[in-house]
């Protein structure tokens, strides 16, 4: 218990309420001295970076205070635990029985970062941070519509982006950039135009953009100027094969965002030019910036038949041409009319200029019940522009991540196809769902986040529907919102840099087959072949560059409480505690192995398995290799150990631990592609011909050949007409290069980088960039000690 921090919970418990009487979240109270603001957050947890706040209205140093019920499903004693992130805070133990247990929490920021959880436990669960779905509250106070107020206004800024005409410094106002116009006129039809101008809502009620233009003849003259923007006609692009848009529309989930509440699609045929359609949907961003329209990794075949079909619906009032219109005029017009203030044009600039959006009072312009002159005409609601009045008499001062990342979930319409506080919009099928994000910020680690959002990287291949592209700018505060609103760490999250490779490969029995298996791989897909059953679920081997340690390790002990209706099994649950124990930790210390993992028992006996296995000799493959010469000779050494020989340069060119080569590229199909090395590399050349008897001179290398001594290889070889052998052997984690050069008529220089130590007798001497000089003789020995990594 801090001074700073005082934690209560009632001891008095209600009883079990109807659902009716039942709403999610909890209830805060929080003021920063000078303004007070009460809201319902999901959960009372949060991470706040120096610059945040628990709330956008307040500044970063607030006090807060929350109050609602934590849902108690079962009768029993339960302990909860406040935690931030690094100490406990406070904890009680007590009795509940089914029902309603009110909780009160109180808290003070203090300076720098801060971060606060609620956990809890049970005489049935293990420690987890309290889920959203146990926190309720029973009745909304009437404080609370001012900060819905707030949030609302917030929302309609931004997503009507009207920092483009009224400018802020402050960088937590986000803008919405508006299709880029250079190409319009190749892109859409000169009758659209004029009609979408005339009142952008008549035909979109979801439409960003207002009216800006009027009288029939401005928008005349605006269209006739966006027709004539084209550099050149698009392609039409070839007809599609084997493939039908409604196929694709429906595979891709699309009516997640093009529904009643979004986007609603029709008319196609009538908007876009001949094979502008299919072009835009390729690369979308490439013309739409704000990733409202998200790219969807389209094959040309895909954007085609989508296009096609999108194309086939057509608006009569969409084609009826409109007055003829004067070019010149509408390029003055699209100036000083706003219009470039939210679009791009190459050669074209914004003459019109507006109030800062802090200095404006909500009662004029924009915010009229009519407005006048040239301000834009958005058809507010009288509770918007109300909302929007109060916000700018009050506007939000701080970045506030348990609120925004809410409200960025529904601008991208995230929660569509993810649950994210509930259960997603759209329903995909056994197997087929997308993951959920309410737990994504205690799960995920920060540079998976950032390449799965950024990327086209993905863990789950059988999903039909794609996770889109949104633009990496328009997406970055997730990579930390996420664990902010959850009150988790930032970054990578816990991990084990060090796992040690005994209690690995007992995990690796668990995830194997065998009498004492798990059976993981039944289910699991593994360093990239499918599992052996009919369900998918993500690769092993790709968990730990994924997940956050402590967060798989609840979920290995607990599955179906960490994600409820999860496929799988609760496979400890009948099992002693210091046996499950047991079992987790050591499967934890093999996930922690990530692509260095070990071949689970009974995974080769998969279909499409094509790994070499080195027993208790080494194996050797000629074969094609990366970064090695079309020489190439590949030697599996026991213990996961592995190099390869360049026969073209005479050399070894690098080594690497975990197993040994996936032959599958090589035999399968037509064949004659490079095997796939598996592990890591832990050493490698660092100039080609590391022996050579002038230090500065290139060498001449002339393979001999090889050849076995009790199964293990020595490369015969010359460098410069002197004939050397080398042998290559693992031993007390070093790999052990051992040179044999037969009558040198100079001193040896060798270089095998910074981390060789070379040795012989007499001792050599090292000297600079790692060049270590060894006297001639008439047949010199020497070794070169490899750590293994």
């Amino acid at each position: 218990m801090t001074r700073l921090l005082r934690i209560l919970f009632a001891a008095m418990l209600a009883a079990w309420t109807s659902a009716a009487a039942e709403m999610p979240g909890i209830v805060c109270t929080a003021t920063d001295g000078e303004r007070t603001v009460t809201f319902v957050a999901p959960t009372a947890n949060f991470t706040l970076e120096p610059s945040q706040s628990i709330h956008p209205q307040l500044k970063p140093d607030f006090k807060a205070e929350w109050s609602g019920f934590l849902k108690i499903a079962r009768a029993g004693k339960y302990r909860l635990i406040l935690t931030d992130g690094k100490d406990v805070l406070g904890q009680q133990t007590l009795n509940s029985e089914r029902g309603l247990m009110p909780v009160h929490l109180t808290y003070e920021r203090k300076p720098g970062q801060v971060e606060q959880q609620l956990w809890w436990e049970s005489e049935t669960f293990r420690a987890e941070p309290i889920p959203y779905y146990a926190y309720a509250h029973t009745n909304d106070p009437a404080d609370t519509q001012a900060a819905s107020q707030s949030e609302r206004a917030r929302e309609l800024i931004e997503n009507l982006n009207c920092v483009a005409c009224h400018r802020t410094d402050n960088p937590i106002y986000r803008g919405r950039a508006a299709p880029d116009l250079s190409q319009a006129g190749a892109r859409l039809q000169k009758n659209w135009i004029y009609h979408w101008l005339k009142n952008p809502r008549h035909f979109q009620a979801a439409a960003a953009m207002p009216i800006l233009l009027r009288t029939d003849q401005e928008c005349a003259d605006v269209a006739a100027y966006l027709a004539t923007l084209s550099s050149a006609p698009l392609a039409k692009p070839a007809a599609p094969i084997g493939e039908t848009g409604k196929a694709v529309f429906d595979r891709l989930g699309c009516v997640g965002c093009h529904d009643a509440r979004g986007v609603v699609l029709g008319g196609e045929g009538s908007k876009y030019q001949p094979g502008a359609l299919a072009n835009y949907l390729l690369d979308p961003l490439a013309c739409d910036p704000s990733g409202r329209m998200p790219g969807q990794f389209l094959s040309t075949n895909e954007a085609s038949a989508l296009a096609q079909f999108l194309m086939e619906s057509h608006a009569a009032e969409f084609e009826q041409p409109g007055p003829d219109g004067d070019a010149a005029r509408g390029k003055a017009l699209a100036a000083s009319r706003g219009c470039l203030n939210c679009h791009t044009l190459i050669g074209g600039a914004s003459t019109l200029t507006a109030t800062p959006l802090l200095s404006l009072h909500g009662t004029g312009g924009c915010l009229a019940a009519a407005p006048d002159g040239k301000a834009p005409h958005f058809d507010w609601t009288t509770d918007e522009r109300a909302a929007l009045a109060a916000f700018l008499a009050t506007p939000d001062v701080s970045a506030a991540p348990v609120q925004d990342v809410s409200r960025w979930i529904d601008q991208f319409r995230c929660a569509a196809c993810h649950a994210w506080h509930g259960k997603p919009e759209l329903n995909f099928g056994r197997n087929q769902e997308p993951p959920a994000l309410s737990d994504a910020g205690a799960k995920l680690r920060r540079s998976w986040l950032e390449e799965v959002l950024t990327t086209t990287n993905r863990v789950r291949p059988w999903i039909t529907a794609r996770m889109p592209h949104y633009g990496a700018d328009n997406v970055a505060g997730f990579l930390d919102g996420f664990a902010e609103q959850a009150g988790a760490s930032l970054g990578e999250g816990s991990r084990i840099t060090n796992p040690r490779v005994d209690l690995a490969d007992e995990g690796m029995h668990y995830i194997g087959t065998d009498d004492e298996g798990l059976s993981c791989i039944t289910c699991h897909d593994f360093r990239g072949e499918p599992s052996h059953g009919d369900l998918h679920s993500p690769d092993l081997t790709g968990i730990d560059d994924r997940l956050r340690t402590d967060w798989v390790q609840r979920w290995l002990f607990e599955p179906s409480r960490i994600t409820p209706g999860t496929a799988m099994p609760d496979m400890l649950a009948s099992k002693p505690s210091w046996e499950s124990e047991k079992i987790v930790h050591r499967l934890l210390q093999a996930l922690a192995m990530g692509p260095k993992m070990a071949d689970p028992p009974g995974w080769h006996e998969a279909p499409g398995v094509y790994h070499i296995i080195v027993g208790d000799k080494p194996v050797v493959q000629r074969c094609l290799l990366p970064d090695v010469s079309a020489r190439a000779i590949a030697v599996g050494l026991p213990g996961k150990v592995s190099y390869a020989f360049d026969a073209e340069t005479c050399q070894l060119r690098y080594a690497w631990t975990g197993e040994f080569l996936d032959a599958k590229p090589t035999w399968t199909w037509r064949g004659g592609l490079p095997p796939r090395v598996l592990g890591r590399k832990f050493s490698e050349a660092p100039y080609p011909g590391p022996l050579r008897f002038q230090k500065r001179a290139t060498p001449v290398p002339k393979f001999l050949g090889y050849d076995l001594a009790q199964g293990w290889p020595r490369f015969n070889y010359e460098i410069d007409g002197v004939k050397i052998n080398l042998s290559v052997t693992n031993e007390n984690q070093s790999l052990i290069c051992a040179y044999e050069v037969i009558q040198p008529r100079d001193a040896i220089w060798f270089n095998a980088g910074a981390e060789a130590v070379v040795t012989a007798d007499p001792a050599p001497a090292r000297g600079e960039d790692d060049w270590w000089k060894i006297p001639p003789g008439n047949t010199v020995k020497f070794s070169v000690r490899l750590p293994i990594k």
